[in-house]
């Protein structure tokens, strides 16, 4: 049996460019009911499985029927399928979210996991592996542009379940984990004498924050070893090693960004993550170097001008500090906009709406 031909007629509709009509449409759709067609979707796989091992085909009749299943599965709007549960899953992530000030709901949603689910078959049709690939990156960088950390993770470990070795799949689990680690509110303030309990509370908050950033780091060093092109995997690299205070092997990560990228963003953010681990070092000079490189690409930066007045006025330059502050203000009253506040926001390389919208494209028929 194959699926109903409603559902097939909503695939049809939607590889067809009636996107929002296919969207509404399936609203209309129980769960149970989609759940009888993925199964039916299913069992036509299983059966097209069985063209592709003959060895292990009981019989001519049985290897016909297999290689038949095989042919209706390459021409079945499967990548359609998968898009069409995936903007709906959007679509009520959107409508359903409580959350005061929230634009979107985080978790995993039905139409989510029927989208995953139908990513197995597109892997039986051809070019089907760089598509499903390519849907993992794209919900995981939405989802991660949404403020949806932990579900960015989620669909970054699912891809990479299949493509174990993706260096994009790697940047995006890395750097989600990265910033589930910066949202791990810190160990609280302690009394003068802190009891025992706060201890312990204290050590495993910090044992957890640690370890989240050691994930991140083994995730990006497999996507800078993946695809040393990453410029953005070796500039997050750096910023989590230097969380780890591993300053020194922070700072040849940093400097191999700056070396291969031409991005003026992310070269200011490499420069000023340098200028913190020089100042660390007591390297006044070379810090002041690359803080005021950073404030070369972006002046109205309030981070890299509030890091070069502190570094001054710690070498005793107080009316030098304080006329770099004041520079700082004339420019940020003129320009606000600084990317360091929105680098645990979105992955600076990558944007998913724009891999969804040729998802989609491939999608037509």
């Amino acid at each position: 049996m194959e699926p109903d031909s409603r559902y097939l007629g909503l695939l049809t509709s939607y590889a067809a460019g009636k996107r929002a009509e296919a969207i509404a449409a399936l609203g209309e759709w129980t769960e149970d009911e989609l759940e009888v067609q993925f199964a039916l979707l299913h069992s036509l796989a299983r059966t097209a499985q069985r063209c592709r091992t003959p060895i292990l085909v009981p019989s001519t009749a049985a290897l016909v029927e297999a290689c038949a299943a095989q042919a209706h599965i390459e021409q079945l709007p499967l990548r359609a399928a998968v898009m069409l549960h995936a903007d709906r899953e959007g679509f009520e992530q959107a409508r359903t979210t409580s959350c005061p000030g929230a634009t979107w709901q985080c978790g995993d949603l039905f139409h989510g996991r029927m989208a995953e689910h139908l990513t197995e078959l597109v892997l039986l049709q051809p070019n089907g592996p760089e598509f499903a690939r390519r849907f993992y990156v794209g919900m995981a960088l939405q989802a991660h542009s949404r403020g949806c950390f932990l579900d960015a993770q989620r669909w970054s470990l699912g891809g990479l379940q299949r493509f174990p070795k993706d260096g994009v799949l790697n940047l995006a689990l890395g750097t989600a984990t990265d910033s589930v680690a910066f949202l791990t509110p810190p160990p609280p303030s302690f009394r003068a004498v802190p009891t025992t309990a706060e201890v312990r509370q204290a050590a495993a908050v910090a044992y957890q924050r640690r370890h989240l950033w050691e994930e991140a780091r083994r995730a990006l060093e497999r996507a800078v070893a993946a695809e040393p092109q990453l410029d953005e995997a070796s500039l997050r690299l750096g910023r989590v090693l230097l969380r780890l205070e591993k300053n020194e092997a922070a700072r040849e990560a940093l400097e191999a960004a700056l070396a291969r990228s031409e991005d003026p963003q992310l070269r200011y953010l490499a420069h000023l993550f340098l200028g913190r681990i020089h100042e660390q070092a007591g390297r006044a000079q070379e810090a002041a170097a690359d803080y005021r490189a950073a404030l070369g690409i972006q002046p109205a930066s309030q981070v890299a001008t509030v890091a070069l007045a502190h570094l001054r006025e710690t070498q005793g330059e107080t009316a030098e500090a304080r006329n770099i502050l004041e520079r700082g203000l004339e420019q940020t009253r003129e320009h606000f906009a600084d990317p360091y506040w929105e680098y645990y926001a979105a992955i600076r390389s990558l944007r998913a709406e724009t891999l969804f919208e040729a998802l989609r494209r491939e999608a037509l028929q």
